[in-house]
């Protein structure tokens, strides 16, 4: 039995957008299935089939992807090494954005060759959960992201402390050329934080709620 099969998977969209416009910026790709994310993940790594689900994660999100906007797509740190294997099967290759965490192993020797290669055919980078428990900032020299999406802690329960978090990574993103998208936006208050923040991307449930469609490009409001 197949992998999608076995765990149920199917495939849902949220919306990310520019804040200060409400317009839609792009989509990120979120993986359902007959438990939750992490537990489908382990479950398939104890089984052996840690770089299968995640292909097939990778398959359901590009498969009736239709919009020009980007989309970003997770990718499990131990299955990283085989992203470039099934991206050329795609033909929307230019939109993708691929999410990695600061568990990504940044001492694989081919990394550097990989990231390079995902670049050459216009994939883009993110840092996922940025400022969630420890954060490497190595990750940022080495990977260069394109975008940090950042963990919605940082505007959950606001304190001086995390605002000024805010803006020292909105300046030091713009400094070095990387966008930033605020993650887990679920209240005005959260959205007003973000936007004095001077972060201008965001996603979460005040935005749009995850969305299953096989038609995105079709979708305007949530």
């Amino acid at each position: 039995m197949n992998v999608i099969a076995t765990y149920q998977l199917t495939n849902a969209y949220q919306v990310i957008k520019h804040l200060q416009t409400n317009e839609i910026y792009g989509y990120e790709s979120l993986l359902r299935g007959n438990k939750n994310p992490v537990e489908l993940f382990d479950d398939a790594k104890k089984k052996g089939e840690l770089i299968q689900l995640d292909q097939e994660a990778r398959f359901l999100a590009l498969r009736n992807y239709q919009s020009t906007h980007p989309l970003f797509i997770n990718c499990h740190p131990d299955a990283f090494t085989h992203v470039l294997k099934y991206l050329d099967d795609f033909n929307t290759i230019e939109t993708i954005v691929i999410e990695l965490t600061e568990h990504v192993p940044i001492q694989t020797a081919s990394l550097p060759s990989i990231i390079q290669q995902l670049r050459e055919r216009g994939v883009k980078i993110a840092i996922d959960d940025f400022g969630k428990g420890y954060t490497n900032l190595e990750l940022i020299e080495i990977l260069r992201p394109d975008y940090l999406k950042l963990e919605r802690c940082l505007i959950q329960r606001p304190t001086p402390r995390k605002k000024l978090l805010l803006r020292g990574i909105s300046k030091l993103a713009k400094e070095v050329g990387t966008k930033v998208i605020m993650e887990g936006i679920e209240t005005e208050e959260q959205l007003q934080i973000t936007l004095e923040s001077g972060i201008f991307l965001g996603q979460g449930f005040l935005l749009g709620k995850p969305h299953h469609s096989t038609l995105v490009h079709e979708i305007s409001e949530f």
